[in-house]
């Protein structure tokens, strides 16, 4: 299964707490995932400015609350500054037959010590550090994001 932390779920509806089967159920991509709070950080880039813009429209284009990006907005930051905060044990409690930790070497926004502690601490998981991209991976090379995440689940 394949996870961003931007989006906030797992795709096919799984959670990490999925047991045992040995199957590409049982696998898990993470990526740009945080381990303890902190300070998001305020990136000037045009892309970021970009992406935050075409948020926004897309945002007040398919939401009940067309207005009401800045307060999401801000709800986001706001929890980031006291959310994930995942327990050492918790975390070397992860059973899952596979799982890859993943972010892009110019990452903008993740502490990379942080994706460091995640790969070093759930037990068997794969730290994968994308080549040439920041947080916005999939946009920037979808190739290599796809390639990524197909080679860690067939190998």
């Amino acid at each position: 299964m394949f996870f961003d932390s931007d989006m906030g779920n797992f795709a096919g509806g799984a959670t990490p707490s999925a047991t045992g089967n040995g199957g590409l159920r049982d696998s898990f991509w993470i990526l740009h995932c945080l381990a303890r709070p902190h300070r998001p950080f305020r990136t000037r880039s045009a892309l970021h400015r970009g992406r935050l813009a075409r948020l926004a429209k897309d945002y007040a284009r398919m939401s009940p609350t067309p207005d009401g990006f800045n307060i999401l907005h801000q709800a986001l930051e706001a929890m980031q500054k006291k959310e994930p905060n995942y327990p050492t044990k918790e975390l070397a409690a992860i059973k899952v037959s596979k799982i890859a930790i993943a972010e892009g070497d110019h990452e903008e926004f993740i502490i990379r010590a942080h994706t460091d502690y995640l790969a070093a601490t759930i037990p068997g998981a794969k730290l994968i550090i994308l080549p040439n991209v920041s947080h916005f991976a999939p946009w920037q090379d979808p190739a290599t994001f796809n390639k990524s995440i197909l080679q860690f689940l067939h190998n």
